[in-house]
């Protein structure tokens, strides 16, 4: 996220009153490429984890994995580490 927000202005201050899209203005299109960067990385993620066998994951696993990931990639603090000392089936 920090990568994408970085290669935009913050306001019209900053790039001299060009009409290019900034965090200010430009919300919806910052959202926008937000969004295809994050699906991008995440599907990337999961295929990586299917393709090399690390982890079999079905889809409720996969829609819990995004989610935590979100929460960790959206938070305001570090994320702190979980070791589960359960099992993963019921």
């Amino acid at each position: 996220m920090r990568e994408v927000a970085g290669g935009y202005a913050y306001d019209d201050n900053e790039i001299n009153q060009t009409n290019e899209i900034t965090l200010r203005s430009g919300g919806n299109s910052v959202n926008q490429h937000l969004e295809r960067e994050l699906n991008e990385r995440l599907q990337m993620a999961l295929n990586k984890l299917s393709k090399e066998n690390i982890v079999d994951l079905d889809d409720d696993k996969k829609a819990a994995m995004v989610s935590n990931l979100l929460v960790v990639l959206c938070a305001d603090e570090a994320a702190q580490p979980v070791v589960n000392t359960g099992t993963l089936h019921q």
